[in-house]
């Protein structure tokens, strides 16, 4: 956790918590201050530490999904995604392993996680 006490919010400021978050995070990935397939802190954990709603730092994982930065696995947690196109293909096949073990798969956010690929 300690790679996550400068992160820094603004609650009163102009752009979303949960975006000033995403983009933090952004910027630990981009200064490699967080590899691939590294687990992000669970939400409540991470809403605790900087003292924020859980809603928010759901939200920021999702935007940071969206963006590519990161993959989910459900029961597992969210993770720090490897650069696009840099998959093996023995990552490839543990990625989609995973998400078949999992009990609430879910079709699109498999293919949505191996869009990086």
């Amino acid at each position: 956790m300690r790679e996550f006490t400068s992160i820094q919010l603004n609650k009163q400021g102009i752009t979303p918590v949960y975006r000033q978050l995403g983009d933090a995070f952004c910027m630990l990935i981009e200064r490699g201050a967080l590899k691939p397939h590294r687990k992000l802190p669970p939400i409540r954990k991470m809403a605790n530490a900087l003292r924020i709603n859980n809603d928010t730092v759901i939200n920021a994982y999702k935007y940071l999904e969206n963006k590519g930065a990161v993959y989910s696995i459900a029961g597992s947690g969210t993770y720090v995604a490897p650069p696009r196109g840099s998959l093996s293909e023995e990552e490839i096949v543990c990625c989609v392993t995973d998400c078949f073990r999992v009990k609430s798969y879910d079709r699109r956010k498999a293919w949505k996680s191996l869009e990086r690929v």
